[in-house]
């Protein structure tokens, strides 16, 4: 029985134009308080929808990436492929001596929870030694073969992932693992250096200068299975002899880890096709960062404080409620991709703080929304009231920040830098997307932008604990008739 010990971090594994507007009366007003009247009224807006790429996704650490090739007969090719950093170990000695200071062999141990395609079919794997001086980009590129050298490859097999294949965990979550051989001299190294020059260990610059400077895992011939690879595991094994002279087996794991995360190498066919415009559909193809952008202008938003003139408090004495967002999915037959299980909308310039900072839709409430989950039966991803967002939107006020008598900004417990709502010679406050003018009411002047992207959703007791962009292949067609795209908002104005 072969005995592992892990060296370094553990990673876990596990909405053209507006119809006419209905017009409602006083709510309840013989019932109210001549002083807390609130007048409402119901007002559409007409959302416009394009289909957009982020070339800047997968931003944080993550251990997490795709490596293969499938091939859908609609939308075409997916091919993953990946850059990673094997962290080191300080003062990194093998537990015990191998027989005749010999290491036995070597592999890459890949662990994935979740495949696309066909394993039984056979793919050329390889591994590349990479360079040290290649820093690992949390943003993907479309293709890694700039790194691969040929001098440097460290192994390859042709073979199915099915026949290179074991299983962890139970029956209903099982954890699948690929066990890719590599040249046995990569694991003699590592014996060599912590024996003769062990300092090399010390810092992970003259680790990866002197042992390992990292890894290229990739396919290179051809096509059936894509692999979700979430932990990536450098193993030497070893024999030794124990104190009875006995031989025995042992294993020495270097994992991938978070400190330095990996390059996701992602690319796909029929991409502009997919960015050309449409007036029946908006698309989300991942990983390779197409998705939905939603565009509210600014006239449209005009239309719902036109009626206003008296300097009141947006977000207070007036807001928004009851509107609804809902996207029906129209996809082609014969598809090997399937939609993504949920779907999330914030506004496009809170995107990368969002999922940089962990957020969650219920973290940031008012602006984050999480669609429905994707099933068979509905066909469609719900969002669920965003009038709050438009509310914030046009009451975001100007902000200015707050400076020491030293000049230095201010910051709170958080290490954030303290701000003041600013307001004009009359109290009022000034806003950042609106302004107001005595006489003539207020005037919207930017677009609201959404983003739409699919993402993945751990929960806990029934609530979302993380959030984090969906790195995995998937695709939908979404139907974005105007009809569609226009919603109905209720504005109440509260009058004291």
């Amino acid at each position: 029985m072969i005995k592992y010990r892990i060296i370094g971090l553990c990673v876990l594994i596990v909405s053209l134009f507006s119809c006419k507007e209905n017009e409602l009366s006083l709510i309840g007003e013989s019932v109210q308080s001549k002083q807390d009247q609130v007048e409402s009224s119901l007002r559409y807006v007409q959302f416009e929808a394009k289909t957009v790429r982020d070339d800047k996704l997968y931003r944080n650490h993550s251990t997490t990436s795709l490596l293969g090739e499938v091939y859908d007969p609609v939308y075409g090719d997916f091919k993953g492929e990946y850059l990673a950093k094997i962290r080191w170990a300080k003062g990194f000695k093998f537990y015990k001596k191998p027989i005749a200071g010999q290491v036995d062999s070597v592999s890459l141990l890949l662990t994935y929870p979740r495949y696309i395609g066909n394993l039984d079919l056979p793919m050329n794997y390889a591994v590349y030694e990479l360079d040290a001086d290649v820093k690992i980009d949390a943003n993907s590129k479309e293709n890694l073969s700039q790194y691969c050298k040929q001098d440097k490859l460290l192994g390859e097999v042709f073979a199915s992932p099915k026949s290179m294949l074991s299983l962890t965990g139970d029956k209903e979550n099982p954890i699948y693992q690929l066990n890719l051989p590599l040249k046995r001299a990569v694991g003699q190294r590592f014996y060599e250096k912590s024996v003769q020059t062990p300092e090399v260990f010390d810092t992970q610059k003259s680790f990866e200068e002197n042992v390992l400077g990292g890894l290229v895992v990739r396919t290179t011939t051809g096509r059936g299975s894509v692999l979700q690879v979430v932990n990536t595991s450098l193993v030497i094994y070893y024999s030794y002899l124990d104190d009875k002279g006995k031989k025995q087996s042992m294993a020495e794991v270097f994992i991938s880890s978070r400190l330095f995360g990996h390059t996701n190498g992602l690319k796909s066919s029929y991409v502009d096709d997919l960015l050309q415009e449409s007036d029946q559909y908006i698309y989300v193809k991942q990983p390779v960062g197409v998705m939905p952008e939603l565009t509210l202008k600014k006239e449209q938003m005009q239309r719902l404080l036109d009626d206003i003139k008296e300097p009141l408090t947006l977000g207070k004495n007036w807001r928004l409620a009851d509107a609804q967002l809902k996207f029906k999915i129209d996809n082609p037959k014969d598809l090997t991709l399937n939609p993504p299980s949920y779907l999330m909308l914030m506004p496009k310039d809170s995107v990368e703080t969002f999922f940089a900072e962990e957020q969650t839709e219920q973290s940031r409430s008012l602006t984050s929304y999480l669609s429905t989950m994707y099933s068979i039966e509905s066909k469609a991803y719900n969002f669920n009231n965003v009038a709050d967002l438009i509310t914030l939107f046009l009451a975001e006020p100007k902000r200015e920040v707050l400076k020491g008598s030293d000049g230095k900004v201010l910051k709170n417990k958080f290490g954030q830098p303290m701000t003041k709502v600013l307001r004009d010679g009359q109290g009022n406050i000034l806003y950042k997307n609106v302004t107001y003018k005595k006489g003539e009411g207020f005037k919207v002047h930017k677009d609201l932008v959404l983003s739409i992207l699919p993402v993945d959703r751990k929960v806990s007791n029934g609530r979302t604990s993380a959030i984090y962009e969906s790195l995995f292949p998937s695709f939908v067609r979404l139907d974005k008739k105007p009809e569609d795209l226009k919603v109905a908002i209720v504005a109440a104005q509260f009058k004291e």
